[in-house]
């Protein structure tokens, strides 16, 4: 019920919904890469990474892992299936099938998370035990609770009820404000048949400015004097603050999605700031989650058990000032410092190279391209003078 009252507020609040889309838009852009740690044992073929790294950004399941993943913000987790099949001769998934989070439950027992809907007659089925290879589960740590009561969800739901009920006050405020106020008066003499064509006239003028009365009922109306208690409501204040809550709870900050009246570069700055940890923090969960529930069983099933799993990282680096960092690296490598090449790889978002690459050359200038043809040396069976001996 909480899950189904979440949706029904996002579809009728603008800013829940836009907030929340300006956050989950922000991690599933990102592309990823999958590398091998330089210490790691029993660790896969550049070429077995290579094939692995091809077939899944051909069945682009990631994305939708990725995608679907960001919904444990709000929920505090989220349940994907796996259909796996045959992509290049490696057993990968091919489809993903997210499941809503009302489809689940958790267990009372001992708090782990169950299926449990119409689906299983209501009853309870741990369905990670039943088929372990099947399913990716995330749980988020939002606000630190038990994991039944993690997530942005209660927060949000509160957040926008209040919205709504002020929406929905506000408009009928409009609706009364630009319509008179209708009086009627009728003497004591007047029967229940004319009160209640009075009452009817009093009725049909909020939409219709015309009637006709005996000259016996005295009509009245007031217009709204427009003064500042009817100016001033506070429905307005009262919407945005809510509005502004909202983006603090889902982005941590308000600039992102509202400048407001103090917007400044600086402050922009700050907040965008704010919200890339966010961002970073995000893409690390996911990517440890689909490391471990994706590309370690793709790893499994068509290498062994033995093979380790290659690491999977969410590149969050756009901003990254590349040529002060690399000369800070030139400058500490100089002075003796001994820096892995995976390290900076990573902070760069680039990927290891493999067999067949074509490589960046190290700066030495290639030779420059004649238009005549190559002369054959004669061969007169003498050694060229220029050529050095293999010892040498």
């Amino acid at each position: 019920q909480l899950c189904d009252l979440f949706n029904e507020c996002r579809q009728k609040d603008g800013a829940l919904q836009a907030n929340l889309f300006i956050r989950e838009s922000a991690i599933t852009s990102l592309d990823w890469q999958l590398t091998i740690p330089e210490r790691q044992s029993r660790k896969i073929t550049a070429k077995q990474l290579s094939k692995v790294d091809s077939a899944l950004r051909q069945t682009r399941c990631l994305d939708d892992v990725n995608a679907h993943l960001m919904s444990a913000i709000v929920v505090g987790f989220a349940v994907c299936e796996i259909v796996a099949g045959d992509i290049d001769g490696l057993l990968v998934p091919v489809e993903i099938r997210c499941h809503p989070a009302r489809r689940f439950r958790f267990r009372q027992s001992d708090g782990k998370i169950v299926w449990c809907d119409a689906s299983t007659n209501y009853q309870e089925i741990d369905f990670q035990a039943r088929w372990p290879e099947k399913f990716i589960v995330i749980h988020r740590r939002i606000n630190g609770d038990t994991k039944a009561r993690e997530g942005l969800q209660r927060l949000l739901v509160w957040l926008a009820l209040f919205r709504q009920w002020d929406m929905s006050d506000w408009l009928k405020l409009a609706e009364l404000a630009w319509k008179p106020l209708r009086l009627a008066t009728y003497s004591r003499k007047n029967g229940t048949k004319d009160i209640d064509i009075i009452r009817e006239i009093l009725s049909s003028l909020s939409s219709n400015g015309a009637a006709y009365y005996p000259d016996d009922i005295k009509l009245d109306l007031h217009w709204a004097g427009g003064g500042k208690s009817a100016s001033q409501s506070g429905h307005q204040e009262l919407f945005e603050t809510v509005g502004k809550e909202i983006a603090k709870a889902i982005l941590c900050q308000t600039l992102t999605s509202d400048q407001g009246s103090v917007g400044s570069q600086a402050l922009g700055k700050v907040h965008a700031g704010m919200f890339g940890k966010v961002v970073e923090c995000d893409a690390a969960a996911n990517s440890r989650c689909m490391e471990q529930q994706i590309v370690a069983r793709v790893v499994r099933w068509n290498f062994g058990a033995n093979k380790a799993c290659p690491s999977l990282r969410l590149a969050t680096d756009e901003s990254l000032d590349t040529e002060p960092f690399a000369n800070a690296i030139s400058v500490l490598s100089e002075a003796g410092l001994k820096i892995p090449s995976q390290w900076v790889r990573d902070q760069l978002g680039m990927p290891d190279p493999v067999d067949g690459d074509e490589l960046v050359s190290d700066g030495a200038k290639p030779a420059e391209p004649t238009n005549s043809e190559p002369v054959e040396p004669a061969d007169d069976g003498q050694p060229n003078d220029d050529t050095e001996d293999d010892d040498a």
